[in-house]
């Protein structure tokens, strides 16, 4: 991989009055990408790095409100709002149904598309999605992590906040991980990311419906749905085997994939991602996929 090499988000659309960047690589059955929290690349950059995806499915990228150059809201967005954000933005590039992959925090977001409007979900891939934990160690380092995260953040210290963070969710690894997989300049994006974290993410969190504990009172997803998790995770971060459990009870349709990684399982071993991705989609074909050649950033 080149040293200057870099994700180019050339193309915009105006979703409900947010400019969104996006890019689409890739030609075949579309698969949208739904970064997590800080590192907005931390889908689209590994996967490029085995091109193998890209010659059978076209990989949709696009930064959230705040991230890269995507637009902020006027106000707060919650998930909902940021799940309705991704049916208008496959809406905009005339694709009725794709393939929905989501990581950590993005993983919500998908989550909440299918159940919002599973008629565009044509399968889903859930990576680590950070559901709201009831186990009391996860809950008591989940908020030693984040309480660390805000003191750097609040005195200033932006480039702190993120590796201390990042290390706390996936393990010390997860930097070195970084400077290998993703691009040069990942880290100056996810430094200028941690604003939106603060000020959309975090809050949407906070006031997202969904649980583990009213899960029921919400129409299942009847979609092919794949629960990856690395395999180190839980001894890294509590409460990711909580939220993989949860998924594989909740609905019994849902696949395993365990990966030898951490939290940031598709950077520390995206090769593994990859083929286990792939092995996915290919058991679950979209019969009639929409085309979109067009929109391919050159």
């Amino acid at each position: 991989m080149p040293r200057d090499w870099k994700i180019e988000h050339s193309r915009r659309a105006n979703i409900n009055g947010v400019e969104l960047e996006f890019q689409v690589v890739g030609s075949g059955e579309p698969v949208l990408l739904i970064h997590g929290a800080l590192l907005a690349d931390c889908l689209i950059a590994p996967f490029q790095l085995h091109p193998i995806i890209t010659e059978k499915y076209s990989l949709i990228s696009y930064h959230r409100c705040g991230y890269g150059g995507s637009g902020w809201p006027d106000g707060p967005i919650s998930i909902e709002q940021q799940a309705e954000q991704s049916r208008l933005l496959l809406q905009h590039l005339g694709i009725d149904k794709a393939h929905i992959v989501g990581y950590s925090y993005g993983g919500l977001i998908a989550l909440q598309l299918a159940l919002s409007n599973p008629e565009v979900v044509h399968s889903l891939v859930l990576m680590e999605p950070f559901l709201p934990r009831t186990d009391s160690k996860a809950l008591e380092y989940g908020e030693q992590a984040l309480g660390n995260f805000l003191k750097l953040y609040e005195a200033g210290d932006k480039v702190g906040a993120l590796q201390n963070f990042l290390v706390a969710m996936a393990g010390p690894d997860i930097l070195a991980a970084s400077d290998m997989t993703l691009p040069l300049d990942a880290w100056d994006e996810g430094v200028a990311a941690v604003d939106a974290f603060c000020k959309l993410d975090l809050p949407a969190f906070q006031t997202w419906e969904f649980s583990t504990q009213n899960a029921d009172k919400y129409n299942k997803p009847t979609m092919p749905v794949l629960s990856a998790m690395g395999i180190f995770s839980e001894a890294i971060c509590p409460g990711f085997r909580e939220g993989n459990a949860f998924l594989l009870s909740w609905l019994p349709q849902a696949e395993r994939l365990g990966i030898r990684a951490t939290h940031g399982l598709q950077i520390i071993n995206p090769r593994d991602v990859v083929e286990g991705l792939i092995s996915f989609f290919s058991s679950h074909p979209m019969s009639n996929p929409i085309k979109i050649k067009q929109f391919v950033t050159q």
